[in-house]
């Protein structure tokens, strides 16, 4: 392999005596280290789990509408113009709601 590229790269003092100590040990240059570990290592990559932005914007927006029917719900019984247990039955179906949407959104991140 012909040699004939430079690279300058910076590293900390504690990374520049690890790879001294390392490449001593087995007994090669620093850069000799450096090439082997190149073409000998595994790198792996980050997977990231991206979900569609539409996806994620509807998701939003339903858990939005969650919640503003949840404060609108709330105006009216402090009005006194609906039932106390009633408000419960649908703050519960609500909360429900956004569970579900909550699981469905990490099921469709997992699944990515």
């Amino acid at each position: 392999m012909i040699k004939n590229e430079n690279i300058k790269f910076r590293i900390s003092a504690d990374l520049k005596a690890l790879l001294k100590e390392k490449a001593s040990r087995v007994g090669i240059s620093e850069s000799e280290f450096i090439r082997k570990s190149i073409l000998n290592s595994e790198i792996v990559m980050k997977v990231t789990k991206e979900i569609d932005p539409q996806i994620r914007f509807n998701f939003y927006r339903a858990a939005k509408n969650i919640n503003q029917i949840a404060k609108a719900l709330n105006v009216i019984v402090k009005r006194d113009q609906i039932d106390r247990n009633f408000q419960t039955e649908i703050l519960e179906n609500l909360f429900k709601n956004e569970q579900l949407l909550n699981q469905i959104y990490n099921l469709l991140k997992e699944s990515k």
